[in-house]
C-alpha cells in the first residue's frame, strides 16, 4: 500500500507480506488481485457538498463485548451492587441496637492493587474503650490482610485504618471492637452481610476476542507489517483509557474523558496498552451488509492513515488526517461495505461503530478526506457474496448446548456422584479466557460447601470458596485460558461440620471419602458458537516462495540451545526488576503433551537462594515446589504439564535467607516494591520445535545400492532402548544402566509407554 496521499498499488492485505502472522482467521480474504485496480475518476464530492447522512444509533463501544459482558471492569459484574464499594455497615450492640457505622472506602493503587479504608464512628455518645482488629477475608474465610493498628478520633469516638491487599472483587470485612467495655464484632456469624466488591481493573481484558462482537454483525482483527503482539488470532488489544491511572507508563495521548474503551494494535507484551509506533491495521469483516453506511470514531491518530472499504467488488478509500489526542468521526459512505481496514501510519485507536442512514444533515468529516472509488478485477480473492447472517442462532441460546457432562471430567475423586444436568456451563468463550456458570444442584437438603481451583486473569491458581451453597444459587468463574484451553478443578463437600485444614481446600480428598467429590476439568476456550455460523470462507494464495535461509546449519541436538528463556518471554515480572541471566532457563524438551525446563542458579555467586516453583505437574495438579539452599550454578529439572501446546509456570526468587514464609503463602505474588525476592511468570509453547527442523529439509541422500534389509514395525522400537546416554541425572551409585534394561514399545505426542526389565541384579529381588 502506498502513501495515504496515493492509490494502493494492489490491493491492501489484511497481513503485512513481510512477516505474516502464524494463523489468519479462516473468515478473512487474504492475498491480493492478480491484478492491480486500475485508477478510476472520484466518484464522491468535496465535504462540503458530501451526500447526507443520518446517524441515530448508538455507538457500539468496546468496554462490553457482545454478550453484555464488560472488557474493563469485570471483578463485580455478577456481584448484588449493594455490596460495592463505598459502602456502610452497622455496628450492633448486644442489645441489638445500632450503635455506629463502619464505612468501607477504596483507593486503586495499580492494577489490581488497592488500599482499603474501613472507619469506624459512633453515633450515640459511646467511646472506644479498648483494643480492635480489623481483617480482609475471602468468601472462602481466608485472610487476606489483618492489622490492630487503628487511629483513634480526639475524642475516642471511633477510629480509621488503612489495609493494602492485592485482590480484588468480592471480599469480607470482619472486626473486634471494644466499646464502653463492651466487645462488639461484625462479621458473617452476626448475621450481617458483611461482603464487599470492588475493582482496580485487574481482571480487565487483554486481547478482543475477533468473534466476540458478532452480536452486532461484525469480526474484528488487527495486522501489522512488523513484529506487534496481536497473539496467533491476530486480535486487537483492548486500551482502557478509564483505567490510564493504574497503568505503568500509559502515553497520555490517549487520554480523554470523551472516550472509553478502545481498540489498537499492541506493541509488545506488556501488560500496559501501547498503541504500536509505527501503526498497523484494525480491520471489521461485517457479517450482516444490511446496514447502509457506518460511522467510525478514532482517536488520537498521531501519523494518519487510510480506511480501506470493500463493497460489491469495489475498493473505495478515505485519508484520514493527523490528530493528536482529538476525535474524529468517520462516516463509511460507501453502502452495503463488506470489509472496512482502517490502516494507521502511528500510534492510533478505533473505539466504536454505528450505522447510519442517507437523508438527513450533513456530519462533519473530521480531519477527513473524501473516498475515492476504484474497481476491482473481477478474478479479486474476496467473496462476491456474504454468508447468511447468523441471527437464527443466538448466542445465549447456543451455549445452553454447552453443559459440562460427565463425559468432559478427565478426573473424579470421592464420591462416585455423577453431574447434575446444567450443574456447570460454559456461558461464555473466547482464546483468552472462559466463563463457566456453576449452578448448586448437588443438594437439597444441605447448603454444601464448594472450592473452585483455577487460573485467574492475574495468571495465578486460585482456590476459591463459596460456603453455604444454597440449593440453586448460581455462581461464575472467569477462567484464564493458554491457546483455548484452561483446566479447572471443582471440590463439594456435603458436610457442613467438617473442618479443612489451611491449604488443604483444594487438595483432592481421600478415593473412598463419600462426603466429597472432587471433579477435575479440561476446557477448550474458543468461541465455540461462533463455529455454527456457515464454515465457507474465501480460498486463500498459497506463498510463492519459501524462506530465503536454510536450516541446515541447525543440528537437531544443538536446536534447543535457540530455545533459552529470556525476559521477553516474562508475561509479568514482580518484585526485584534483576533481569533473567543469560541460560539461567532453558527449555531441554517439548512435544504436546509436556514441556521440560532446566533452571541454573545463575542469580547469585555470593549466596544459596531459596526457588519455588509454581507448575502443572503431570497428575493435573498445581503445584508449589521448594527449593532451598540453591547454589550458585546448580541446575534442577522440572517437567510441566501442558494443554494443548502450552503451559504456565511461575519462579519465585528469594535473596534473603534469613526469610520466613507463612504457610500457604511460597507462590503467592510478593508486593511489587520488595527488592528481596522476584517472582517471574510465563507462558511456554510445548509444541515439539526441534523434532519439526528435521522434517522440514531432510538431507538429500544417495540411493542405496542394493535393497535394504526390512524390519518388521513390531521390531521398530528395538532401535529406541534407554541407555546412559539418556540420563540427564544420576544420583547414588553409578552403577550403568543394563543393556534392555529399560525400553520404549510405544511413543505417540501425549504419551510414552515404557517396559521396565530387572537385569541389575540377579542375586537379590529388588
Amino acid at each position: 500500500v502506498g502513501s495515504p496521499s496515493e492509490p494502493p498499488l494492489s490491493k491492501p492485505s489484511l497481513n503485512p507480506s513481510s512477516k505474516p502472522p502464524s494463523a489468519e482467521p479462516n473468515e478473512e480474504p487474504v492475498g491480493s488481485p492478480s491484478e492491480p485496480p486500475v485508477r478510476a475518476p472520484i466518484l464522491s464530492t468535496p465535504p462540503s457538498v458530501i451526500d447526507d447522512f443520518f446517524c441515530v444509533d448508538d455507538f457500539i463501544r468496546f468496554n462490553f463485548d457482545g454478550y453484555g459482558i464488560p472488557t474493563d471492569l469485570i471483578s463485580c459484574f455478577q456481584e448484588d451492587d449493594d455490596i460495592g464499594l463505598p459502602r456502610k455497615l452497622s455496628l450492633i450492640n448486644d442489645a441489638g441496637l445500632a450503635i455506629g457505622v463502619v464505612t468501607i472506602e477504596y483507593i486503586c493503587l495499580i492494577l489490581g492493587s488497592s488500599e482499603i479504608s474501613i472507619s469506624l464512628e459512633l453515633e450515640n455518645g459511646e467511646i472506644v474503650t479498648g483494643g480492635s482488629i480489623v481483617s480482609i477475608l475471602t468468601p472462602g474465610n481466608r485472610v487476606l490482610a489483618e492489622t490492630t493498628f487503628v487511629e483513634l478520633f480526639y475524642d475516642n469516638t471511633g477510629w480509621t485504618t488503612i489495609l493494602s491487599i492485592s485482590q480484588q472483587g468480592r471480599l469480607m470485612i470482619e472486626l473486634v471492637t471494644e466499646v464502653d467495655g463492651e466487645v462488639l464484632t461484625l462479621s458473617a456469624f452476626d448475621d450481617i452481610d458483611n461482603n464487599i466488591c470492588f475493582d482496580c481493573g485487574g481482571e480487565a481484558a487483554y486481547f478482543a476476542d475477533p468473534n466476540g462482537f458478532l452480536q452486532y454483525g461484525f469480526r474484528v482483527n488487527a495486522y501489522s507489517d512488523s513484529d506487534a503482539h496481536t497473539g496467533i488470532i491476530n486480535a486487537a488489544r483492548y486500551m482502557h483509557t478509564e483505567l490510564h491511572e493504574l497503568y505503568e507508563n500509559f502515553d497520555q495521548n490517549f487520554v480523554n474523558d470523551e472516550v472509553d474503551t478502545c481498540l489498537i494494535v499492541q506493541e509488545n507484551n506488556a501488560p500496559t496498552p501501547y498503541a504500536k509506533p509505527d501503526g498497523g491495521n484494525i480491520t471489521f469483516n461485517f457479517t450482516d451488509t444490511t446496514n447502509v453506511f457506518f460511522q467510525f470514531e478514532l482517536f488520537n491518530v498521531e501519523a494518519g492513515g487510510t480506511i480501506f472499504v470493500i463493497a460489491n467488488d469495489t475498493i473505495s478509500e478515505i485519508g484520514v488526517n493527523p490528530a493528536i489526542n482529538e476525535i474524529q468521526n468517520v462516516v463509511i459512505n460507501v453502502p452495503h461495505a463488506e470489509l472496512v481496514i482502517i490502516q494507521f501510519e502511528g500510534p492510533g485507536a478505533v473505539c466504536g461503530v454505528r450505522s447510519c442512514l442517507d437523508g438527513a444533515p450533513t456530519p462533519t468529516f473530521v480531519g477527513s478526506n473524501p473516498p475515492t472509488r476504484n474497481r476491482v478485477p473481477t478474478s479479486s480473492p474476496y467473496p462476491t457474496s456474504i454468508p447468511p447472517t447468523i441471527e437464527s442462532i443466538q448466542p445465549t441460546d447456543c451455549y445452553d448446548v454447552l453443559g459440562i457432562t460427565e463425559r468432559d471430567i478427565i478426573h473424579q475423586i470421592g464420591s462416585v456422584d455423577p453431574i447434575p444436568e446444567d450443574a456447570i456451563k460454559v456461558i461464555h468463550g473466547e482464546s483468552a479466557n472462559v466463563t463457566i456458570e456453576i449452578s448448586q444442584l448437588w443438594s437439597q437438603d444441605v447448603n454444601v460447601t464448594f472450592f473452585v481451583h483455577y487460573h485467574s486473569n492475574t495468571h495465578e491458581s486460585v482456590c476459591e470458596a463459596t460456603s453455604d451453597f444454597p440449593f440453586e444459587d448460581k455462581l461464575t468463574k472467569s477462567l484464564e485460558c493458554y491457546d483455548g484451553w484452561t483446566d479447572v478443578g471443582i471440590f463439594i463437600y456435603f458436610d457442613n461440620e467438617l473442618t479443612i485444614d489451611e491449604c488443604q481446600e483444594c487438595r483432592p480428598p481421600e478415593p473412598d471419602e463419600e462426603d466429597v467429590i472432587a471433579y477435575y476439568f479440561e476446557i477448550p476456550c474458543e468461541p465455540i458458537c461462533e463455529s455454527f455460523e456457515p464454515t465457507e470462507a474465501p480460498s486463500t494464495i498459497a506463498p510463492t516462495s519459501v524462506p530465503s535461509k536454510a536450516i541446515e546449519s541447525i543440528q537437531p541436538t544443538d536446536c534447543y540451545d535457540l530455545y533459552g528463556i529470556t525476559n521477553e518471554d516474562i508475561i509479568n515480572q514482580i518484585g526485584s526488576v534483576e533481569p533473567i541471566p543469560r541460560n539461567a532457563i532453558r527449555m531441554i524438551h517439548r512435544e504436546n503433551a509436556n514441556v521440560t525446563i532446566e533452571i541454573s542458579q545463575l542469580w547469585s555467586e555470593d549466596a544459596n537462594l531459596t526457588f519455588f516453583v509454581h507448575y502443572h505437574s503431570n497428575t493435573h495438579e498445581s503445584v508449589c515446589e521448594a527449593i532451598p539452599e540453591f547454589s550458585y550454578k546448580d541446575t534442577l529439572i522440572k517437567n510441566l504439564e501442558c494443554y494443548d501446546g502450552w503451559t504456565d509456570v511461575g519462579i519465585f526468587i528469594y535473596f534473603d535467607n534469613e526469610f520466613s514464609l507463612e504457610e500457604c503463602e511460597e507462590c503467592k505474588s510478593p508486593d511489587s516494591n520488595e527488592e528481596g525476592i522476584i517472582a517471574y511468570y510465563f507462558e511456554l509453547p510445548c509444541a515439539a520445535v526441534c523434532e519439526r527442523l528435521d522434517t522440514i529439509h531432510p538431507p538429500i541422500t544417495p540411493a542405496p545400492s542394493r535393497m535394504p534389509m526390512v524390519q518388521a514395525p513390531t521390531n521398530c522400537y528395538d532401535l529406541y532402548g534407554i541407555t546412559n546416554e539418556d540420563i540427564i541425572n544420576q544420583i547414588g551409585s553409578v552403577e550403568p544402566i543394563p543393556r534392555n534394561a529399560i525400553r520404549m514399545i510405544h511413543r505417540e505426542n501425549a504419551n510414552v509407554t515404557i517396559e521396565i526389565s530387572q537385569l541389575w541384579s540377579e542375586d537379590a529381588n529388588l
